[in-house]
Parts: C-alpha cells; sequence; structure tokens
C-alpha cells in the first residue's frame, strides 16, 4: 500500500491518512479554510417492517379501488349516455302520452341521479389518483433509500476490509 497514485489536477484532494478508522468510518480534521463551511450529513433508517407492510397493504387496497371506481365510472357513463340517446329521442317526438310523460319524467330523475353519481365517482377517482401518486412517489423514495443503504453497506465492508 506504499505506492499511491496521484492525480494532480483532482477537483478533490485524497486524505494523507490511509485506512479505515476502528469504527468502519474515517473524519479528517477540519482545517481553518473549512471552518465557516457547511457540511451536509444524511441518514437513512429503515422504515420497521411492520409498517412497511401495513403501507404496502393500504398501496395494494387503493390500487383495487381505483379499478373498482375506474369500472363503475365507465358503467355509469354508459348508463348515462343511454339514457340522455333516449331523452333526446323522446323530447324531438310530437306530444308524447301521460303514460309516456311519467316514463319520460323517471327517465330524467334516473339521467339526473347518475350525472350526481358520476360526479361523486369522479371525485372519489381525483382522491385515489392523488393516493396513488402518494404511492407511487412513496415507493419511488423507498427504492432510493434501500439503494442508499446498500452503497452504504458496501462501502463500509469494503473499508472495513
Amino acid at each position: 500500500m506504499g505506492a499511491r497514485t496521484v492525480f494532480h489536477d483532482s477537483v478533490r484532494e485524497l486524505p494523507e491518512q490511509l485506512g479505515a478508522a476502528p469504527s468502519g468510518l474515517k473524519v479528517n480534521a477540519v482545517r481553518p479554510e473549512h471552518n465557516e463551511e457547511k457540511m451536509p450529513v444524511s441518514f437513512s433508517l429503515e422504515i420497521p417492517k411492520g409498517a412497511q407492510e401495513e403501507l404496502e397493504e393500504k398501496v395494494r387496497e387503493t390500487s383495487e379501488r381505483l379499478r373498482e371506481l375506474k369500472d363503475e365510472n365507465r358503467d355509469l357513463r354508459g348508463q348515462l349516455e343511454d339514457l340522455e340517446t333516449r331523452l333526446a329521442a323522446a323530447t324531438t317526438d310530437p306530444a308524447p302520452s301521460s303514460e309516456e310523460s311519467a316514463m319520460l319524467a323517471h327517465e330524467r330523475e334516473q339521467a339526473e341521479a347518475l350525472r350526481e353519481r358520476v360526479r361523486e365517482l369522479e371525485v372519489a377517482l381525483a382522491e385515489a389518483e392523488q393516493a396513488g401518486t402518494i404511492r407511487d412517489t412513496w415507493m419511488r423514495e423507498r427504492d432510493e433509500i434501500r439503494d442508499r443503504v446498500e452503497s452504504l453497506t458496501r462501502e463500509l465492508a469494503e473499508l472495513v476490509s
């Protein structure tokens, strides 16, 4: 270990001392020119196993509920379009009988009830999609944290050996 390659145009100087400290971490003494500098420190903590499993279960449940809401929304939109088509056809016909009028009123009520249900589902869908975005962010952060922990573990293992 006596010979060391020196890169004279290196952006970062190599430390003067060689080898790892007993704890696997090497810290050099601060130099006067660095007294006022801030040093970022990052910690990575593992999520407790139970909490991670609980969160993953909630993500699965939210994904399933989102699929159900999309299916229900699609079905209701189809029903609504059918009722609107029938209603439009019925309103262009000349004066309907009292029985037809009662049916039209009933269909109008159904159409309005379906419109309201579609609005409710769209709100629920937007909330579920927001939860999906949160889930994606959490999963991305979880993967980043896992990668950092694995990288630090490898680096520590290299320093110790």
